[in-house]
């Protein structure tokens, strides 16, 4: 009895799955990456020597750029490696 009530939902599910792979959408595009966030520059700098810095708002994914008049000074921002915001999905923010 109970394998026959589990088999509708697992038809659902594979159909679901293949309807995706099917859909042409990259299988890394449900991916969320990472993005470890700092309270200084300093420390991010620390996490990623190689990369540059950049100071961010986590809740719309903007970030700004060393030399942008709002780096540094925006309420509740953070600083995060730009390598890992863009991988994360965040998005520069023009001036």
């Amino acid at each position: 009895m109970r394998e026959s009530r589990t088999r509708p939902v697992v038809t659902v599910i594979l159909l679901a799955a293949i309807a995706a792979l099917a859909s042409g959408a990259p299988a890394q595009a449900a991916i969320k990456h990472a993005v470890y966030r700092y309270t200084s520059e300093s420390k991010a700098q620390k996490h990623c020597p190689q990369d540059e810095v950049v100071y961010g708002l986590r809740k719309d994914g903007r970030y700004y750029e060393k030399g942008d008049p709002r780096y540094g000074h925006i309420k509740n921002a953070v600083y995060v490696c730009r390598h890992e915001a863009d991988r994360g999905g965040w998005h520069t923010q023009a001036h």
